[in-house]
């Protein structure tokens, strides 16, 4: 009888071939794309761009500083007051953040902080009060030119009276042209943490690449606090920041330390 609905319908071999060869094909697209979904699920630590993150300690007399992720502890030394290089790479998304003194639980904060994917972060232990405070940001560099160079400023001094920033140029490069002796950029009436409530001092701004002196004076007079000689590379960013005790008997004394980008 099937051959005689073969022979009667020629057409019935060849459509029920079509649809065996169109029905494996489905199956097999089908199975492609439950391998591709598998892969990018299972691999997205490895699609995903990291998230960067350091951590400095400007606390002045803190002790060393444990720091943990979700309950992981990511600094078995501890953070030392001044260290500047703990560097992380983690995978992007919200963690909970704690900080306690190296070798207890007596945590000093308790948040949950959002990282996003292939940013850079910046994170400062800061006295506030007399507790010990962390606080992030997104490193935003600016677009510098082969002979230019980003700064910015920031006052941890908890004690800090209003402060004056000169970027003394002794010699610097631009446009075919070498300079001396000028006073390039000024911040003026700066003061403790400042950047928290005027985020615009969060931003970088442009010099031009040379050798400067940094000054750092009480606001509205010639009386300097510290100074330093300060040699900024085309191409680079910094963050320049004042730590310690202003007080001249106390102790740490005012340093001032930079991190370049």
């Amino acid at each position: 009888m099937w051959a005689e609905n073969i022979f009667h319908n020629p057409f019935t071999l060849s459509f029920t071939i079509f649809g065996k060869i169109m029905k494996t094909r489905f199956l097999s697209i089908l199975v492609f794309v439950g391998l591709a979904l598998g892969f990018f699920t299972c691999n997205k630590t490895i699609l995903t761009t990291p998230t960067l993150l350091r951590v400095v300690n400007v606390y002045p007399g803190s002790t060393a500083q444990d720091m943990y992720l979700d309950g992981t502890l990511q600094t078995p030394s501890g953070i030392a007051y001044g260290l500047k290089d703990y560097n992380y790479s983690i995978q992007p998304g919200t963690y909970n953040f704690k900080i306690a003194p190296a070798g207890t639980t007596n945590y000093n904060t308790d948040d949950n902080i959002d990282f996003g994917a292939g940013k850079n972060y910046l994170m400062f232990l800061l006295h506030v009060g007399d507790t010990l405070q962390p606080e992030a940001a997104q490193v935003v560099l600016p677009t510098l030119g082969f002979d230019t160079s980003g700064i910015r400023f920031f006052d941890f001094i908890p004690n800090s009276k209003a402060l004056d920033i000169a970027f003394h140029a002794e010699s610097y490069y631009n446009t075919n042209v070498f300079y001396f002796d000028t006073t390039y950029k000024v911040y003026t009436n700066r003061y403790y943490n400042d950047q928290y409530t005027l985020p615009t001092y969060k931003n970088f701004y442009r010099l031009p690449a040379g050798q400067y002196n940094f000054k750092m004076r009480y606001a509205g007079t010639t009386k300097a606090v510290d100074s330093m000689e300060l040699s900024l590379a085309p191409g680079k960013s910094y963050t320049i920041y004042a730590r310690g005790f202003m007080d001249s008997s106390a102790v740490p004394a005012v340093i001032i330390d930079t991190i370049v980008h």
